[in-house]
């Protein structure tokens, strides 16, 4: 589907070269998802972290730089590093403010994911749901629970796409890395833009966003 320009499910041209530097910034962002999660334990802050259900993290939510944006350095938070049976980190089916296609969890018997379990106060459990619009916080097990996106997984070629850059035991599903998607979706969406405007688009233009996240949800699986 090409669209060009402002097309259906395209958007605006990046515009002059005074912002390359911030576009090129955005875009490192965009392909760095899904960060750094650390292969240990990690604490933020002295206090207490709360005793209610230890909570999955995986993504952004497993970097303790992006949890500190999100909470505050001053918050305590302490995580321990898991491994999560019978499930995988896919793609969810819709684009994030910044323009990165975030990951969803995914029962996936036979898989074993890396994880981090977040121990947070209640009330900073529910901060951190206001941090995650796209997501619904809800019980996975007893004594844990997990984001489970509103917009489903994304399917592509017939199936959930697994993100590459999250080792896997077991997996049984194709992987691919963030760029890697992004360029998927720029063949089918906007064949005529750069990668780079592409993505910028869906980053820069609310409107964007909401119309390439229905494309998406189109061909999601929930």
């Amino acid at each position: 589907m090409s669209t060009g320009g402002r097309g259906a499910v395209g958007g605006p041209a990046i515009r002059g070269a005074a912002g390359r530097h911030e576009h090129r910034a955005a875009l490192a962002r965009v392909l760095a998802y899904p960060y750094l999660a650390p292969d240990g334990p990690f604490s933020r802050a002295e206090g207490c972290a709360g005793e209610g259900p230890e909570l999955v993290a995986f993504g952004a939510n497993a970097d303790p730089e992006v949890l500190a944006g999100k909470l505050g350095a001053d918050t305590p938070v302490s995580a321990r590093p898991a491994l999560l049976a019978d499930h995988d980190i896919a793609f969810s089916a819709h684009v994030s403010p910044y323009g990165a296609i975030p990951a969803a969890l995914l029962p996936s018997p036979g898989t074993c994911v890396p994880v981090h379990l977040l121990r947070l106060a209640e009330e900073d459990r529910a901060r951190l749901d206001a941090t995650e619009p796209n997501y619904l916080r809800e019980a996975l097990a007893p004594g844990l629970e997990a984001y489970r996106s509103r917009h489903g997984v994304l399917n592509l070629d017939g199936g959930p796409v697994a993100l590459a850059a999250v080792p896997a035991r077991g997996r049984t599903l194709p992987a691919l890395t963030q760029e890697a998607l992004l360029e998927r979706l720029r063949v089918l969406l906007d064949p005529r833009a750069t990668l780079e405007a592409f993505v910028m688009a869906q980053a820069d233009d609310a409107r964007v966003r909401a119309e390439r996240t229905a494309w998406l949800r189109s061909r999601a699986s929930r």
